[in-house]
Protein backbone atom coordinates (compact mmCIF):
# COMPACT_ATOMS: atom_id res chain seq x y z
CA UNK A 1 0.00 0.00 0.00
CA UNK A 2 1.35 3.45 -0.95
CA UNK A 3 1.47 6.53 1.19
CA UNK A 4 -2.01 7.65 2.28
CA UNK A 5 -3.46 10.83 0.84
CA UNK A 6 -3.17 13.50 3.53
CA UNK A 7 -4.30 16.39 1.37
CA UNK A 8 -7.79 17.38 2.38
CA UNK A 9 -10.04 20.36 1.74
CA UNK A 10 -13.40 21.57 2.93
CA UNK A 11 -16.13 19.68 1.13
CA UNK A 12 -14.17 16.44 0.63
CA UNK A 13 -16.12 13.22 1.17
CA UNK A 14 -14.78 10.37 3.25
CA UNK A 15 -16.83 7.30 4.13
CA UNK A 16 -20.11 9.16 3.94
CA UNK A 17 -18.78 12.16 5.87
CA UNK A 18 -18.21 15.61 4.44
CA UNK A 19 -15.27 17.58 5.81
CA UNK A 20 -16.49 21.02 6.91
CA UNK A 21 -13.88 22.59 9.22
CA UNK A 22 -10.25 21.79 9.95
CA UNK A 23 -9.68 22.02 13.70
CA UNK A 24 -5.92 21.54 13.69
CA UNK A 25 -2.98 20.31 11.67
CA UNK A 26 0.15 19.14 13.45
CA UNK A 27 3.00 16.69 12.83
CA UNK A 28 1.49 15.18 9.69
CA UNK A 29 -1.92 14.73 11.35
CA UNK A 30 -5.03 16.80 10.82
CA UNK A 31 -8.42 16.75 12.49
CA UNK A 32 -11.56 17.82 10.67
CA UNK A 33 -15.07 18.42 11.82
CA UNK A 34 -17.32 16.44 9.48
CA UNK A 35 -21.05 16.16 8.96
CA UNK A 36 -23.39 13.52 7.59
CA UNK A 37 -27.12 13.33 7.13
CA UNK A 38 -29.23 13.70 9.12
CA UNK A 39 -27.47 16.25 11.39
CA UNK A 40 -24.65 13.95 12.44
CA UNK A 41 -21.27 15.39 13.45
CA UNK A 42 -17.96 13.59 13.91
CA UNK A 43 -14.25 14.25 13.97
CA UNK A 44 -12.22 12.76 11.11
CA UNK A 45 -8.49 12.50 11.81
CA UNK A 46 -6.20 11.91 8.84
CA UNK A 47 -2.63 10.69 9.11
CA UNK A 48 -0.25 7.87 8.37
CA UNK A 49 -1.06 4.32 9.42
CA UNK A 50 1.39 3.77 12.28
CA UNK A 51 0.54 6.94 14.25
CA UNK A 52 -3.18 6.44 13.68
CA UNK A 53 -3.00 2.83 14.87
CA UNK A 54 -1.03 3.92 17.95
CA UNK A 55 -3.46 6.71 18.81
CA UNK A 56 -6.40 4.41 18.23
CA UNK A 57 -4.91 1.89 20.68
CA UNK A 58 -4.78 4.60 23.35
CA UNK A 59 -8.34 5.80 22.79
CA UNK A 60 -10.04 2.47 22.32
CA UNK A 61 -11.50 1.20 25.54
CA UNK A 62 -11.10 4.45 27.51
CA UNK A 63 -14.40 5.51 29.01
CA UNK A 64 -14.23 9.15 30.07
CA UNK A 65 -16.18 12.26 29.14
CA UNK A 66 -12.93 14.05 28.27
CA UNK A 67 -11.83 11.37 25.76
CA UNK A 68 -13.69 10.99 22.45
CA UNK A 69 -14.90 7.55 21.48
CA UNK A 70 -12.87 6.32 18.52
CA UNK A 71 -13.29 4.00 15.55
CA UNK A 72 -10.14 3.08 13.60
CA UNK A 73 -10.23 2.93 9.77
CA UNK A 74 -6.80 2.14 8.38
CA UNK A 75 -7.51 -0.26 5.55
CA UNK A 76 -8.74 2.14 2.88
CA UNK A 77 -6.93 4.61 0.65
CA UNK A 78 -7.31 7.35 3.26
CA UNK A 79 -6.60 5.89 6.72
CA UNK A 80 -8.33 7.84 9.44
CA UNK A 81 -9.85 7.81 12.88
CA UNK A 82 -13.50 8.63 13.38
CA UNK A 83 -14.07 10.43 16.68
CA UNK A 84 -17.29 11.27 18.43
CA UNK A 85 -17.19 15.06 18.38
CA UNK A 86 -19.83 16.88 20.43
CA UNK A 87 -20.74 20.52 19.98
CA UNK A 88 -18.26 23.00 21.38
CA UNK A 89 -15.55 25.54 20.59
CA UNK A 90 -11.86 24.79 20.27
CA UNK A 91 -9.82 26.74 22.82
CA UNK A 92 -7.72 28.36 20.10
CA UNK A 93 -10.83 29.79 18.41
CA UNK A 94 -12.04 31.09 21.77
CA UNK A 95 -8.74 32.90 22.40
CA UNK A 96 -8.77 34.42 18.91
CA UNK A 97 -12.28 35.73 19.46
CA UNK A 98 -11.37 37.44 22.74
CA UNK A 99 -8.32 37.21 24.95
CA UNK A 100 -8.98 35.37 28.19
CA UNK A 101 -8.71 37.15 31.50
CA UNK A 102 -6.37 35.69 34.09
CA UNK A 103 -9.24 34.14 36.13
CA UNK A 104 -10.73 32.61 32.95
CA UNK A 105 -7.38 31.12 31.98
CA UNK A 106 -6.90 29.67 35.46
CA UNK A 107 -10.41 28.18 35.39
CA UNK A 108 -9.52 26.31 32.18
CA UNK A 109 -6.17 25.17 33.62
CA UNK A 110 -7.80 24.03 36.86
CA UNK A 111 -10.41 22.00 34.97
CA UNK A 112 -7.68 20.48 32.80
CA UNK A 113 -5.69 19.56 35.91
CA UNK A 114 -8.74 17.75 37.28
CA UNK A 115 -9.32 15.95 33.97
CA UNK A 116 -5.68 14.81 33.75
CA UNK A 117 -5.69 13.64 37.36
CA UNK A 118 -8.83 11.58 36.66
CA UNK A 119 -7.27 10.06 33.54
CA UNK A 120 -4.07 9.26 35.41
CA UNK A 121 -6.14 7.23 37.85
CA UNK A 122 -7.39 5.26 34.83
CA UNK A 123 -3.87 4.70 33.52
CA UNK A 124 -4.10 7.17 30.62
CA UNK A 125 -1.39 9.81 30.14
CA UNK A 126 0.18 12.36 27.83
CA UNK A 127 -2.49 13.91 25.58
CA UNK A 128 -1.07 16.52 23.24
CA UNK A 129 -2.08 19.72 25.03
CA UNK A 130 -2.38 22.69 22.70
CA UNK A 131 -4.99 25.43 22.34
CA UNK A 132 -6.07 23.76 19.08
CA UNK A 133 -6.66 20.36 20.70
CA UNK A 134 -8.83 21.32 23.69
CA UNK A 135 -12.58 21.45 23.07
CA UNK A 136 -14.57 23.75 25.37
CA UNK A 137 -18.04 22.50 26.24
CA UNK A 138 -19.65 24.81 28.82
CA UNK A 139 -22.27 22.27 29.90
CA UNK A 140 -20.23 19.06 29.69
CA UNK A 141 -16.65 20.02 30.49
CA UNK A 142 -13.50 19.85 28.41
CA UNK A 143 -12.60 17.25 25.81
CA UNK A 144 -9.06 16.42 24.68
CA UNK A 145 -8.94 15.87 20.92
CA UNK A 146 -5.31 14.93 20.23
CA UNK A 147 -3.83 11.71 21.64
CA UNK A 148 -1.03 11.31 19.11
CA UNK A 149 1.45 11.41 22.02
CA UNK A 150 -0.79 9.45 24.39
CA UNK A 151 0.33 6.56 26.52
CA UNK A 152 -1.53 3.94 28.56
CA UNK A 153 -0.20 2.07 31.54
CA UNK A 154 1.39 -1.18 30.41
CA UNK A 155 2.65 0.16 27.10
CA UNK A 156 6.37 0.48 26.47
CA UNK A 157 7.93 3.71 27.70
CA UNK A 158 10.69 5.32 25.66
CA UNK A 159 10.95 8.66 27.51
CA UNK A 160 13.14 9.36 30.50
CA UNK A 161 10.60 11.62 32.22
CA UNK A 162 7.69 10.02 34.10
CA UNK A 163 4.36 10.51 32.29
CA UNK A 164 2.86 12.49 35.20
CA UNK A 165 5.76 14.94 35.11
CA UNK A 166 5.30 15.32 31.35
CA UNK A 167 1.63 16.17 31.77
CA UNK A 168 2.44 18.72 34.47
CA UNK A 169 4.90 20.42 32.12
CA UNK A 170 2.47 20.28 29.18
CA UNK A 171 -0.25 21.92 31.27
CA UNK A 172 2.17 24.62 32.39
CA UNK A 173 3.11 25.33 28.77
CA UNK A 174 -0.55 25.48 27.77
CA UNK A 175 -1.31 27.92 30.61
CA UNK A 176 1.65 30.04 29.49
CA UNK A 177 0.31 30.02 25.91
CA UNK A 178 -3.18 31.08 27.02
CA UNK A 179 -1.97 33.91 29.25
CA UNK A 180 0.59 35.31 26.82
CA UNK A 181 -1.19 34.47 23.53
CA UNK A 182 2.09 32.90 22.43
CA UNK A 183 2.01 31.20 19.03
CA UNK A 184 5.12 29.20 19.87
CA UNK A 185 6.34 28.08 23.28
CA UNK A 186 9.98 28.94 24.06
CA UNK A 187 12.18 25.90 24.48
CA UNK A 188 13.81 27.14 27.66
CA UNK A 189 12.99 25.30 30.86
CA UNK A 190 11.20 27.29 33.53
CA UNK A 191 9.01 29.64 31.49
CA UNK A 192 8.60 33.12 32.97
CA UNK A 193 5.33 34.99 32.42
CA UNK A 194 7.09 38.31 32.93
CA UNK A 195 5.82 41.48 34.49
CA UNK A 196 2.12 41.99 35.08
CA UNK A 197 1.49 38.74 36.96
CA UNK A 198 1.79 37.96 40.62
CA UNK A 199 4.85 36.22 42.01
CA UNK A 200 2.65 33.25 43.01
CA UNK A 201 1.41 32.69 39.45
CA UNK A 202 4.81 33.29 37.86
CA UNK A 203 6.40 30.82 40.29
CA UNK A 204 3.78 28.14 39.56
CA UNK A 205 4.28 28.33 35.78
CA UNK A 206 8.06 28.42 36.23
CA UNK A 207 8.02 25.29 38.41
CA UNK A 208 5.56 23.40 36.20
CA UNK A 209 7.75 23.93 33.13
CA UNK A 210 11.09 23.63 34.91
CA UNK A 211 13.25 20.60 35.70
CA UNK A 212 11.42 17.45 36.80
CA UNK A 213 12.69 17.72 40.38
CA UNK A 214 11.08 21.18 40.74
CA UNK A 215 7.68 20.38 39.24
CA UNK A 216 4.60 19.76 41.40
CA UNK A 217 4.34 16.04 42.04
CA UNK A 218 0.70 15.59 41.01
CA UNK A 219 -1.97 17.35 39.00
CA UNK A 220 -4.12 17.58 42.12
CA UNK A 221 -1.44 19.72 43.72
CA UNK A 222 -1.57 22.01 40.69
CA UNK A 223 -5.37 22.12 40.90
CA UNK A 224 -5.32 23.08 44.59
CA UNK A 225 -2.80 25.86 43.93
CA UNK A 226 -4.91 27.25 41.08
CA UNK A 227 -8.04 27.09 43.21
CA UNK A 228 -6.29 29.00 45.97
CA UNK A 229 -5.29 31.76 43.54
CA UNK A 230 -8.84 32.03 42.19
CA UNK A 231 -10.17 32.64 45.69
CA UNK A 232 -7.58 35.37 46.33
CA UNK A 233 -7.62 38.03 43.58
CA UNK A 234 -4.45 39.60 44.97
CA UNK A 235 -2.59 36.42 43.99
CA UNK A 236 -3.33 36.89 40.28
CA UNK A 237 -2.07 40.30 39.25
CA UNK A 238 1.13 42.02 40.26
CA UNK A 239 0.71 45.20 42.31
CA UNK A 240 0.86 48.45 40.31
CA UNK A 241 4.36 49.48 39.35
CA UNK A 242 5.72 52.69 40.83
CA UNK A 243 5.34 55.75 38.58
CA UNK A 244 8.01 56.32 36.00
CA UNK A 245 10.74 58.81 36.82
CA UNK A 246 10.97 61.20 33.91
CA UNK A 247 14.05 63.06 32.88
CA UNK A 248 14.22 66.55 31.40
CA UNK A 249 14.43 64.97 27.93
CA UNK A 250 11.45 62.68 28.40
CA UNK A 251 11.39 58.94 29.01
CA UNK A 252 12.66 56.80 26.12
CA UNK A 253 10.85 58.86 23.50
CA UNK A 254 7.43 58.53 25.13
CA UNK A 255 6.78 62.26 24.74
CA UNK A 256 7.87 65.39 26.53
CA UNK A 257 8.60 65.14 30.19
CA UNK A 258 5.99 66.67 32.49
CA UNK A 259 6.91 70.02 33.94
CA UNK A 260 8.26 69.55 37.43
CA UNK A 261 6.14 70.85 40.27
CA UNK A 262 8.23 73.31 42.22
CA UNK A 263 7.56 75.37 45.32
CA UNK A 264 7.74 79.15 44.69
CA UNK A 265 10.83 80.68 46.26
CA UNK A 266 10.31 82.16 49.70
CA UNK A 267 10.50 85.99 49.74
CA UNK A 268 13.26 87.42 51.92
CA UNK A 269 12.09 89.12 55.13
CA UNK A 270 11.27 92.78 54.77
CA UNK A 271 14.00 95.06 56.14
CA UNK A 272 12.82 98.35 57.79
CA UNK A 273 15.27 101.28 57.72
CA UNK A 274 16.72 102.29 61.10
CA UNK A 275 15.46 105.90 60.79
CA UNK A 276 11.90 104.64 60.42
CA UNK A 277 12.35 102.45 63.49
CA UNK A 278 13.64 105.44 65.53
CA UNK A 279 10.84 107.72 64.40
CA UNK A 280 8.27 105.14 65.33
CA UNK A 281 9.76 104.74 68.79
CA UNK A 282 9.73 108.54 69.39
CA UNK A 283 6.10 108.79 68.34
CA UNK A 284 5.18 106.02 70.72
CA UNK A 285 6.96 107.81 73.57
CA UNK A 286 5.03 111.05 72.89
CA UNK A 287 1.74 109.17 73.03
CA UNK A 288 2.67 107.59 76.37
CA UNK A 289 3.62 111.04 77.90
CA UNK A 290 0.37 112.60 76.69
CA UNK A 291 -1.68 109.83 78.27
CA UNK A 292 0.13 110.29 81.59
CA UNK A 293 -0.43 114.09 81.60
CA UNK A 294 -4.14 113.66 80.95
CA UNK A 295 -4.39 111.21 83.82
CA UNK A 296 -2.53 113.63 86.21
CA UNK A 297 -4.72 116.60 85.30
CA UNK A 298 -7.83 114.60 86.04
CA UNK A 299 -6.75 114.14 89.68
Amino acid sequence: MGEPDLDAARGDQLGGWQLTERLYRSSGMQLWRATAEPDRVAGIKLGTIAPLRREGSVLTGVSDAAVPACTVHIDGERPHLQLDLPAGMVLQARIRRRAMTVPEALEVAMELAGVLARLHAKGVFRPALRPSSVLLRPADGLMLLDWSTGWRAGQAVTDDEPPVAQDVAALGMLLYAILTAARAIPGDAGLDLGDGYSDVLRDLVRRMTGPVAERPGTLREVSYTLRGMLTDPSALIAPPAPPLEFTSKGDMGRGPAPKPITTPPTSPPMRIPARMVAAGAAAAAVVVVAVLLLAWSAL
